[in-house]
């Protein structure tokens, strides 16, 4: 059965049925969706809900990756840089990684960077952290307030300043109890920057966490300072931080101990034709 752009699409956005018709040339009703919410999803992820081809040829990589994981859970934080062309198989190790530590790991999260958004700054971030939040169309204000604060409770910083400057990230106008609360527009950026990389690693750095961020080369420039303050920071957190990229955008802080560069090579002849 082929699938329909509803079917292919709604991977990525939630939808309801606006209409059913009847369309010239197709037998029976056509049902029409309209789009609601996007959701804060990865590429691959949307591939997931498709179907995954086998993994093929990766024991080695897996076994590696398996070494970080276990050194990040013993407090040694980890990163990674899975490098590779298109298409060569970098998300798809990366989902095989998730299957292996979803037991063990007390929290993960995926950051999609996209080719759309390279000039919108922390967009990857924004999009996971309103969704973390349950930011949804058709809140009021007060819920969109009361419902970030929950969040920065959960990471032990709900202070009213935390608030105004998660609130300023999102886009979430604040409340007359917060407007007088006041951050310097000198200090907004290095506020909102240590803030969310807080948020990350989270509030019980004793339990282990993994990091996601897919497609750093289509990074935006103040999403890419962030991620080397992730980075940075993770050396002493029980937290493994894998990014995805092509090999023209190699970051700075890949070469640092407790970083791992890991170039995906192409899959030999055999190996390829057991994935056709």
């Amino acid at each position: 059965k082929q699938k329909t752009a509803y079917e292919i699409r709604n991977c990525d956005w939630s939808s309801d049925v606006c209409s059913s018709d009847l369309l010239k040339g197709i037998q029976g009703q056509v049902d029409a969706y309209r789009p609601t919410t996007a959701r804060a999803t990865s590429r691959f992820e949307a591939h997931r809900e498709r179907g995954l081809s086998p993994l093929v040829g990766r024991s080695e990589e897996l076994e590696m990756l398996d070494r970080r994981w276990q050194l990040a859970r013993a407090g040694e934080g980890q990163v990674i840089v899975l490098v590779g062309e298109p298409g060569i198989g970098k998300s798809r190790l990366v989902h095989e990684l998730l299957e292996r530590v979803s037991s063990d790991a007390h929290r993960y999260r995926i950051f999609q960077c996209s080719d759309q958004h390279t000039s919108t700054p922390l967009h990857p971030f924004i999009e996971q952290l309103r969704a973390e939040a349950g930011l949804v169309t058709g809140d009021s204000n007060a819920e969109q307030i009361n419902k970030l604060s929950a969040l920065l409770a959960q990471h032990g910083g709900a202070d009213d300043a935390a608030t105004v400057v998660l609130a300023k990230l999102l886009d979430v106008a604040v409340d007359e109890r917060l407007a007088s609360i006041s951050v310097a527009p000198e200090q907004l950026r290095g506020r909102t920057l240590e803030l969310v990389s807080n948020l990350l690693l989270g509030s019980e750095p004793q339990r282990p966490t993994v990091t996601i961020v897919e497609d750093l080369h289509w990074c935006d420039n103040t999403s890419g300072e962030l991620i080397g303050q992730l980075v940075d920071a993770c050396q002493e957190a029980n937290a493994l931080v894998v990014v995805t990229s092509r090999p023209h955008a190699m970051p700075a802080w890949s070469t640092q101990a407790h970083g791992t560069s890991l170039t995906l090579n192409r899959l030999g002849r055999s190996q390829a034709a057991r994935l056709v």
